[in-house]
């Protein structure tokens, strides 16, 4: 197993680019892949094959952002090709490489595995819809591990971020043989007039897709569609995945923002900075000193706030959320560890052996080279990388 996974994060066009700004990653994605333990590389656009095949065995795994880069003639769809075909060949010989796409990068996946072009147009622009689930999510891994409070509050509550004006209808999935039979659908939504796939995954590989946002919920703020709830923001994290729900036993160890997971055990948690220390047999007990927790046995809990660290209400026992480093627990619930930082599809890339030939090339790679920048403009991202 991998513990030190390297996602790419496909770049996409700039449009009326003006140099140095030709291409952009919306922060928001790397900010998601970092908090399940992840670091990140920029996939840029326009290079040679070559190039994407060496770093293709360097990475664990590839994000198709979502976006609104052309399908079929951009940098953006070039790239995305290439790397769909690698990941193909690559899980055909038994070296796990999980693909995921959001919003355009699921547009792309349906393209690619199609051949053709079966979108139509919804009134999905700027809307946050509840999730109609099929009878497969159940045999699906995406959703798999969820809680069941969660997938009923997935299922009633308006908890997923649409902006996108293109989908394609359960009609035109369920006429398409290429990808009824590559993609089980586990989610399906409607704009009111149409019906369309809203999540999906393949049945051979590791590759899932979401037409809905998993990552604004939490790391985007200007547009006002986007929830925020606690639900919301549990939804963010999931969608990738967690290790933890209640019933599942575990042994948590966090060094700065990365998990290791074993069996056995319940939880006692213990905060040293942000490293958590994981041993058997207790409730909780946390007080806050500056970020450290010292956890005795025998409780429910009472939290205090000191800064940004912990929003917790009396009485409770507990739904333990972590953001970054940060919890926010909810009332009458009991524990229920949400493991936003350990996504489903980190847990995907750490099956992934794939490294670089030498650590200067991985330092030299990775996108804590660039500095994001707030977008001067309302539009759909709020802090972008932009690249050369």
């Amino acid at each position: 197993m991998n513990d030190r996974p390297i996602i790419g994060v496909l770049a996409q066009d700039v449009f009326n680019a003006t140099p140095p700004r030709n291409a952009f990653i919306a922060a928001s994605y790397v900010k998601f892949l970092e908090s399940a333990g992840a670091r990140v590389i920029p996939v840029m656009i326009n290079r040679t094959e070559d190039e994407y095949k060496r770093l293709f065995n360097s990475i664990n795994g590839v994000l198709f952002p979502g976006g609104s880069a052309s399908l079929q003639s951009s940098g953006y769809s070039k790239t995305a090709t290439i790397f769909y075909r690698l990941a193909l060949e690559a899980n055909s010989k038994g070296d796990y490489f999980p693909v995921w796409g959001t919003c355009l990068g699921f547009e792309m996946l349906l393209l690619l595995t199609s051949g053709e072009s079966l979108l139509s147009q919804t009134n999905t622009r700027g809307v946050a819809l509840p999730l109609n689930f099929t009878d497969d999510v159940r045999d699906g891994r995406l959703f798999k591990e969820f809680p069941e409070e969660l997938l009923k509050s997935l299922a009633t509550e308006r908890l997923t971020v649409n902006s996108h004006k293109w989908s394609i209808t359960t009609e035109s999935f369920t006429k398409s043989e290429k990808l009824k039979s590559f993609y089980r659908v586990l989610s399906t939504n409607s704009d009111g007039q149409n019906e369309f796939v809203s999540t999906m995954e393949a049945y051979d590989f590791p590759i899932y897709a979401t037409q809905w946002h998993p990552e604004k919920n939490v790391f985007e703020w200007r547009l006002p569609h986007i929830p925020h709830s606690g639900r919301a923001i549990e939804t963010g994290f999931y969608s990738a995945h967690f290790f933890i729900s209640e019933g599942i036993t575990l042994n948590l160890c966090l060094y700065n923002t990365h998990f290791f997971i074993s069996e056995g055990i319940t939880l006692n948690l213990r905060l040293y900075n942000t490293h958590f220390f994981i041993s058997e047999g207790i409730t909780l007990n946390l007080c806050l000193y500056n970020t450290h927790f010292f956890i005795s046995e025998g409780i429910t809990l009472n939290l205090c706030l000191y800064n940004t660290h912990f929003f917790i209400s009396e009485g409770i026992t507990l739904n333990l959320c972590l953001y970054n480093t940060h919890f926010f627990i909810s009332e009458g619930i009991t524990l229920n560890l949400r493991l936003y930082n350990t996504h489903f599809f980190i847990s995907e890339a750490r099956k992934s052996l794939h490294s670089f030939p030498s650590v200067t090339e991985e330092r030299k790679a990775l996108i804590y080279n660039y500095k994001p920048e707030y977008t001067a403009t309302l539009n759909a991202f709020e802090q972008l990388y932009y690249f050369d």
